[in-house]
């Protein structure tokens, strides 16, 4: 009996040539199942011809309001950017300075430019998970959810934050953001999928066992909920900075997805790798 899918997602489509091309090249290869653009990072470059370069897979939305260099759909959302017209780099600022009702006008406009392309957006994100208050508790989540809402968009959100053997950021802050964001999405009607991201120590620790990782994997599927579990993937490339955790472990953890000893552990634990 099927208790869940596995969504194998290659995130951050948009600002860096190089990134696109690799995640381009794991698309046209079957390797994930979906990618998730960065909209406002795919300009002055056509929008439609991010999209149609991605064949084959689910296109979700990263959700963006923060990043360096990154300049909003909208030139009249004064409280997301800073002296230079451009979002604030980091998250903790954008919690700091952003109001809810610029937020929510960006959010909508990046949700219709990727849906006015003609696709149905398969899911969203969001970009350095910026929204969700776990910097100063100070969050934009009310918007988002409402405008998820409005449009019938999933969410891939880090509820597993809330389990005691995952060693979160702030501690009891992101507990209570968790907790928060749980509510909101039952008021808005906002369906979860569970953002498991390839950054846990013991995912960078395992490297490239693959018996080792199907069976650290075992362990986590018998503890998850029924339904979806969205693995972010972020394709190394050669010259970029990873940051911090395990961006750099994006090709090892494919690696091992697609590995027979995960597939029957997967089976054995009633999941499938599938898309949204």
């Amino acid at each position: 009996m099927s208790r869940g899918r596995i969504i194998p997602c290659a995130v951050g489509f948009g600002p860096n040539p190089a990134r696109n091309a690799a995640i381009q090249r794991l698309a046209q290869a079957g390797r994930v199942t979906e990618v998730t653009i960065i909209v406002p990072g795919v300009r002055p470059g056509p929008l439609e011809d991010a999209v149609r370069a991605l064949p084959d897979v689910g296109i979700g939305i990263a959700l963006c309001l923060s990043g360096k260099g990154i300049r909003p759909l909208l030139g009249d959302v004064p409280s997301l950017t800073g002296a230079d017209g451009c979002f604030y780099p980091l998250a903790d600022a954008l919690e700091r300075h952003a109001n809810e009702g610029d937020a929510l006008r960006e959010i909508t406009a990046q949700l219709d430019a990727l849906s006015g392309c003609g696709i149905s957006i398969s899911h969203a994100g969001v970009h350095h998970q910026s929204l969700y208050g776990w910097h100063t508790g100070r969050d934009l989540m009310a918007p988002l959810f409402q405008a998820l809402g409005k449009a019938g968009i999933p969410l891939a959100y880090p509820a597993r934050r809330l389990q005691p053997d995952y060693a979160d950021m702030n501690g009891a802050l992101v507990r209570a953001q968790v907790t928060r964001a749980m509510a909101l999405a039952g008021q808005y009607s906002v369906r979860l999928a569970d953002y498991v991201h390839s950054d846990a120590p013991e995912d960078a620790a395992i490297s490239t066992d693959h018996a080792a990782y199907a069976a650290m994997m075992a362990k986590r599927m018998a503890c998850w909920p029924d339904g979806a579990h969205y693995i972010a993937l972020h394709p190394e490339v050669p010259g970029l900075s990873q940051g911090a955790g395990g961006f750099a472990w994006g090709a090892a953890i494919l690696d091992m997805l697609e590995s027979g000893a995960f597939a029957r552990a997967a089976a054995d634990a009633g999941f499938e790798l599938t898309r949204f």
